[in-house]
């Protein structure tokens, strides 16, 4: 393996959230005051100062990702539970098509135990389908040529993932005692790949790591690139033959099973936390709003969601009485989007709030490459509309200098509309766990948290007018950062609608005011 492909190795060991020597963030540093000089949370505690002594009514929150653990210690108490069902037997009791949904539903399973767990991605499934796509040309040239520049880089990327392994191994072998004792930089050798290796971990040890973390985050790496050739770039992968469902029907509503957990729900259990984990019971940490049903709708599996499976999710999600929908996924290319667009105007006539994440791909938005997202296909003659009811949402980081926009966010002045954190937030994982995960995954939660505070105490308040409050109560920031996808400093009003960050405090004021 040559030095260009170590280095590409390293700089992709980004998702690793929690890596030996970086900075320790306290557990609760999103809640603290905006205005605060070290940490800039969104003023949770200071928001719920605002509420006390006053009355509230229970929001239902649906949480449309890759499940959600109901048996954690901090989420248990806080699950919706569908009162009209009969746990485990059998029969659809409420007659919602929907047999034994406890605690929500999954798309991605079937009556008999079995899930999706690994997927393609979409770009994947144009070019399988070949003639048989039924989207515009230009989406699929556009896609195919998305497939083949991805699956070779993912093949470079697993190729020297694999020898990075072997590398350290090898090392291990040869140099026992300088490996034991941290000495890399001792190891003298004329192989050019057992070299770079061995500069590459003097140089990470040096910083605070250890030959163990290393490693863990090198396998990591692979497994990362792994799923990308078995599943994500996998033309003959065919995951989807277990939910028994015919896809060709786009419009069908009733599959799947009532497996709301599924088999990987550390993303979905995450972002429940953020929303609403359990304030009262002084375990753990403690969700933004303080009285919410969390409803698990399994519909993301480990590659890209279905757009069929997505406006279904959003289509149960109202149809059982959520009144704020959190959506922290997305795509670079879709399918279907009329179906989903169907589902949000739906939404909007019931009155429920979508809350999305803006995408970790550090790239400017333009309506093409990330979905879904807030504007409607065009119909004819009519020109384009936005929903009211959608709130897209980029991430910040803990303080005001040029790093504040977390550096793989996505942004626009238009497609995104507002900013919160994102960033080692600290959250409930299963089995009753908690860790530290980045991405806007994360900051769309914190939005649809204070939306579900602010329906929970006033309730009179409609999807839209939430909207309202949540954007124009929002923290302008008058700041030069850093763009996500080129370094250049740009002024950080720039990358969103609102120029701004959310506040709790601000919001509740202002709802307060009503």
């Amino acid at each position: 393996m040559n030095t260009k492909a170590l280095t590409v190795i390293c700089l992709t060991l980004f998702f690793i959230t929690t890596i030996s020597g970086q900075q320790e963030f306290p557990n609760d540093w999103h809640h603290v005051s905006t205005n605060n000089d070290g940490y800039k949370g969104i003023s949770t505690n200071e928001a719920l100062s605002l509420l006390e002594g006053k009355a509230s009514e229970t929001v239902i929150v649906a949480v449309i990702d890759s499940g959600v653990d109901h048996d954690h210690e901090d989420l248990k108490n806080v699950m919706w539970v569908n009162e009209d069902e009969v746990p485990n037997n059998g029969i659809d009791d409420d007659q919602n098509g929907y047999v034994d949904d406890i605690h929500g539903w999954s798309f991605l399973g079937n009556p008999n135990g079995e899930n999706i767990t690994g997927e393609t991605l979409e770009e994947t499934r144009i070019f399988a389908a070949g003639e048989g796509y039924k989207g515009d040309k230009n989406t699929f040239i556009k896609a195919v040529k998305a497939y083949a520049s991805s699956r070779e880089n993912y093949l470079k990327s697993q190729r020297a993932a694999q020898e990075s392994i072997d590398n350290i191994a090898l090392l291990e072998k040869l140099y026992p005692n300088e490996v034991s004792g941290n000495r890399f930089s001792d190891i003298v050798t004329k192989d050019p790949d057992i070299e770079a290796t061995a500069k590459a971990l003097s140089q990470y040890v040096n910083n605070g790591g250890t030959l163990e973390s290393y490693k863990q985050q090198l396998q990591a790496a692979k497994t990362f690139y792994d799923d990308a050739i078995n599943f994500y770039y996998n033309p003959d992968f065919d995951g989807r033959s277990i939910i028994k469902d015919n896809y060709e029907n786009q419009n069908e509503k009733h599959y799947g099973c009532s497996d709301s957990k599924g088999p990987d729900s550390a993303h979905g259990t995450h972002v429940a936390g953020i929303i609403g984990a359990d304030t009262n019971n002084n375990i753990g940490m403690r969700g933004i709003a303080n009285n919410v049903k969390i409803m698990s709708i399994r519909t993301v599996p480990n590659g890209d969601e279905r757009d069929k499976d997505v406006a279904n999710a959003i289509y149960y999600a109202v149809d059982n009485g959520a009144k704020v929908i959190n959506m922290s996924f997305g795509k670079a290319f879709s399918w279907n989007k009329k179906i989903v667009d169907d589902a949000v105007r739906y939404a909007q006539r019931k009155d429920v709030l979508l809350v999305h994440a803006a995408g970790n791909a550090a790239s400017e938005l333009d309506g093409t490459n990330n979905f879904p997202h807030k504007e409607f296909e065009r119909r004819g003659f009519l020109g384009k509309k936005t929903p009211k009811n959608w709130i897209e949402v980029g991430a910040t980081t803990y303080n005001f200098n040029e790093n504040f926009v977390a550096s793989f966010s996505n942004f626009d002045k238009y497609f995104v509309d507002i900013f919160a954190p994102g960033y080692q937030i600290y959250s409930t994982t299963p089995n009753s766990t908690y860790s530290k995960y980045n991405g806007t995954s994360m900051a769309s939660p914190m939005v649809a948290g204070v939306a579900a505070l602010i329906r929970s105490y006033f309730p009179k308040l409609s999807a839209k007018q939430v909207r309202h409050i949540i954007l124009k109560s929002a923290t302008p920031i008058d700041l030069k950062v850093k763009r996500p996808d080129n370094n250049k400093e740009v002024p950080f009003e720039s990358l969103s609608v609102t120029g701004a960050i959310l506040n709790a405090e601000s919001a509740i004021k202002m709802a307060l005011e009503n």
